[in-house]
């Protein structure tokens, strides 16, 4: 900026550079139409008015400072939901407002000539301290910060592989309100848009890379039954001529009673129902084990709550309610670890497939981060931290983690049949208890490294507290298709 130069020069300035940015093949095609659309829709009167507001206030400095880091965020790209800039211009008065933004040494790139070009004593603005990550990348460095992981590549090979650069590109794609992406969740899931972006060598790598879980488990209880059974009724008759003195013989006579009646009706469970009979008594069976508590039916879920009221003061502001899962399982103490959705027994529409695994993939980035909160207050969050998830659809279990590497990383590690047939119940019941109870084996290992991670000093628990506010919090869910006529009522 030279010293003299006017409202009217710095308006057109500003104008032919959102042009230049929207014409560019340089940039991102969702910055290229943000900034078209500031550039068709600022005018000169209100750039003036808010140069002139500015000026009022204080100095020439101030509306300069206010114009240019409104510039500087438009040109690195910055989302509405991680910069604390609030876009404006429209014919209806709005001004262009911008608050606690920094720049990054690329933005600065190419314009040198012109905005940001000032020396210290020119009596005008400098640019705001540079840094080495971009605002919407911001989220990364202060995970960094926390002692996570940010880079997820490897180099051993012929040909690099980088994850974390095929996720950026996947973003700069795929723009959908839908999309898990916006909350830089990367959806490892089979059948997911992301994975199927990915090379055979890429994809090679995340399977490499994650931890699935495996059928070895063995049961001793569970074993002896099944081994010298052949049908539903000799599982049945030996449970009820032998002492339940174990967990799992007890858990084989609540399943032979629930289950006996609905295989002989079949009768259409609500969701609700299949919860009751079909999952919470394998489920809190299997966490009984490893010590843990299973609350059924609608539980809140405390990160969402923490989510959904970020920031918010109790004594002004009005407090939202948390979205619930149909199954929390929590440690001793109270702590969630992981969370179940589930549908009806004879559910098929794809719809409700999609809608749970939508909400577990969010759900899990809250628990993380609110995780992330309450352990920094007295210990160091290990790069191993993760939330889990379960997801019951069309007779099938699934078992889900999330972590974070370069990106939350939100995979299925396992999936088992439930037996809804009694031709199925021998078959598939060994294996269904087994995966559900070797899932809470890894809930449990992962809460240990956790509990057991190293004491912080009181200034390092001043310095994380204040990285854990910087921290992008998940999006509020856009309405679903469904729930078009009650879009207020129904956000995660």
């Amino acid at each position: 900026m030279k010293k003299g130069q006017s409202a009217d020069d710095l308006f057109q300035k500003y104008k032919n550079d959102l042009h230049r940015i929207a014409a560019s093949n340089d940039v991102s095609a969702a910055l290229r139409r943000r900034a078209k659309k500031i550039a068709e829709n600022i005018t000169e009167e209100i750039f003036e008015e808010q140069y002139e507001d500015y000026s009022l206030s204080g100095s020439k400095r101030k509306a300069q400072s206010a114009m240019l880091g409104a510039f500087y965020d438009i040109i690195r790209g910055a989302g509405s939901r991680s910069s604390n800039i609030s876009a404006a211009g429209s014919s209806n008065g709005k001004t262009l407002k911008r608050t606690n933004s920094s720049m990054s040494e690329d933005s600065m790139s190419g314009f040198s000539d012109g905005i940001g070009a000032d020396t210290p004593n020119s009596g005008y603005c400098t640019p705001p301290p540079k840094l080495d990550i971009e605002l919407s990348q911001f989220n990364m460095g202060v995970l960094e910060c926390l002692g996570q992981r940010c880079t997820w590549s490897s180099h051993t090979n012929e040909k690099d592989v980088n994850i974390v650069r095929a996720f950026k590109r996947y973003k700069d794609i795929h723009a959908s309100i839908f999309e898990l992406s916006n909350d830089e969740i990367m959806d490892l899931t089979s059948g997911s848009t992301f994975v199927a972006s990915l090379s055979d060598e890429e994809h090679g790598f995340v399977l490499d890379e994650i931890t699935l879980m495996d059928d070895t488990m063995a049961v001793d209880d569970l074993d002896l039954v099944f081994k010298n059974s052949c049908c539903f009724e000799d599982v049945e008759q030996w449970t009820y001529k032998n002492i339940l003195d174990t967990s799992i013989k007890r858990l084989l006579l609540i399943l032979v009673d629930t289950w006996g009646s609905y295989y002989q009706s079949r009768p259409k469970l609500l969701e609700k129902q299949a919860v009751a009979d079909f999952l919470a008594p394998v489920i809190s069976s299997s966490f009984k084990q490893v010590e843990m508590v299973t609350l059924t039916r609608e539980i809140p879920v405390a990160a969402v709550s923490w989510r959904k009221n970020f920031n918010k003061d109790p004594r002004l502001d009005k407090m939202d309610y948390p979205a619930c899962a149909d199954i929390v399982v929590t440690s001793k103490t109270g702590k969630q670890l992981c969370i179940l959705e589930s549908s009806r027994i004879d559910e098929t529409k794809q719809e409700k497939d999609v809608q749970d695994h939508w909400k577990i993939a969010r759900t899990l980035r809250d628990m993380w981060n609110y995780k992330a909160e309450k352990l920094s207050l007295t210990r160091h969050v290990p790069s191993t931290m993760a939330t889990f998830g379960m997801q019951f659809f069309s007779g099938r279990l699934r078992f889900y983690q999330l972590d974070f590497c370069g990106g939350y990383r939100f995979y299925e590690i396992g999936s088992v049949d439930v037996p809804l047939a009694k031709d199925d119940f021998i078959a598939m019941t060994p294996r269904y208890i087994k995966s559900v109870m070797q899932f809470a084996v890894r809930i449990q290992q992962n809460a240990q490294v956790c509990e057991n991670s190293r004491l912080l000093t009181q200034r390092e628990k001043l310095e994380r507290a204040r990285m854990i506010k910087l921290i992008t919090q998940t999006q509020t869910s856009p309405p679903l298709k469904s729930r078009k006529a009650n879009s207020g009522k129904h956000r995660a």
